[in-house]
């Protein structure tokens, strides 16, 4: 439509006014996803910031456990990825161990070794969060070649090259009766608190320390004897010699275990719980020195009737009158006191041992 004087008017029209407002709405749309991307991408980098910052608290009190450990090893655990840690200090002997379980780092202390899967262990949360995690024990003459697999670094230009993989028995035993082993190697561990992922190398700090070129040493268990034979740690000795088990006559050493009734209705014993003794002579020192070891305890006999009469003479019991070295026939050597006999070995191979 026209004005009188034949010129347009000042609207729009309606074409004009539907696509300036499709013009409008498509850029509000677009602003506001903008902007939501926008936030959600500021609430990602929150969670990150914060997982970040959770996982490397954590990684640090791994490695402060570490560090005040002479023994750093993968306990045998079938309940989700474990590190166990044990400590020696003026107050005796502490275990730690830390556990990936239900989504989360935990961590557990005790007096004695710890097993994974045990539900009473008191656990307190380290970590929330964890999606996935793994652990390897990496022997030191591995180090040189290898490589993060996190971060894809190889550890080579780290660690001097030849690094000799050094061993030695905590002589202490683990929950399941095996040795636990200290020395130069590392337990890799692997946590990947989505989104945040990182790996952490731990070694024992009290032995050795940390990768210097003090993992050299190599001399093995006998380096242990003054901690296993405190005895002798004042005395200058240059043999040892494994004596014969003996059973001496003490309930310290064998007790009643089960009672039966016989068939005069009398209450007689009907297994023993027996600790052989074994001694370790130690000459070179005047007079010479004789440490006694007592050995895990056995059942004897497996299944039988032993007719000893109850309370239990100690002297003239069924065992005692069985004798050791019939035990230790049976037996054979306890396990728990091979360190012992490996450090006897070592030091019959030096000219004089300094204790």
């Amino acid at each position: 439509m026209r004005a009188c004087d034949g010129e347009p008017d000042g609207g729009f029209t309606l074409i004009e006014v539907m696509i300036a407002t499709g013009i409008f709405v498509f850029a509000a749309v677009t602003g506001f996803e903008t902007l939501r991307q926008l936030g959600g991408a500021v609430t990602l980098l929150q969670q990150r910031a914060a997982s970040a910052a959770a996982l490397n608290t954590a990684l640090a009190q791994l490695r402060a456990d570490a560090a005040s450990s002479v023994a750093v090893w993968t306990p045998a655990s079938t309940c989700g990825t474990a590190v166990s840690m044990m400590k020696r200090t003026a107050g005796g002997t502490s275990f730690t161990t830390y556990l990936v379980q239900n989504g989360a780092l935990m961590r557990a202390s005790a007096s004695g070794p710890m097993n994974p899967c045990d539900g009473t262990l008191a656990l307190d949360a380290v970590l929330p969060g964890v999606s996935s995690s793994s652990v390897t024990a990496i022997a030191a003459s591995a180090l040189p070649a290898h490589v993060d697999p996190v971060s894809g670094t190889a550890d080579g230009a780290i660690f001097r090259g030849g690094i000799p993989s050094v061993a030695v028995s905590s002589h202490a035993q683990d929950y399941d009766g095996t040795m636990i082993a200290t020395g130069n190697g590392i337990v890799e561990l692997i946590i990947d608190a989505d989104p945040a992922e990182a790996t952490v190398d731990l070694v024992a700090g009290n032995r050795p320390n940390g990768y210097t070129d003090v993992l050299t040493y190599t001399c093995g268990d006998r380096c242990e004897a003054n901690q296993l034979f405190p005895e002798i740690a004042s005395l200058d000795v240059d043999a040892c010699t494994a004596d014969a088990p003996d059973l001496p006559d003490s309930s310290t050493y064998y007790v009643a275990s089960a009672t039966a009734v016989s068939a005069t209705g009398r209450i007689v014993t009907s297994a023993y719980a027996v600790h052989l003794r074994y001694g370790f002579t130690f000459s070179g020192a005047s007079p010479a020195v004789t440490a006694y070891r007592v050995g895990p305890a056995v059942d004897w006999p497996a299944a039988a009737n032993l007719s000893d009469p109850y309370p239990v003479d100690y002297t003239n019991n069924a065992v005692h009158a069985a004798g050791a070295a019939a035990l230790a026939a049976v037996f054979g050597p306890p396990a728990n006191l091979a360190g012992e006999t490996a450090v006897c070995t070592g030091l019959d191979g030096e000219s004089l041992f300094h204790g």
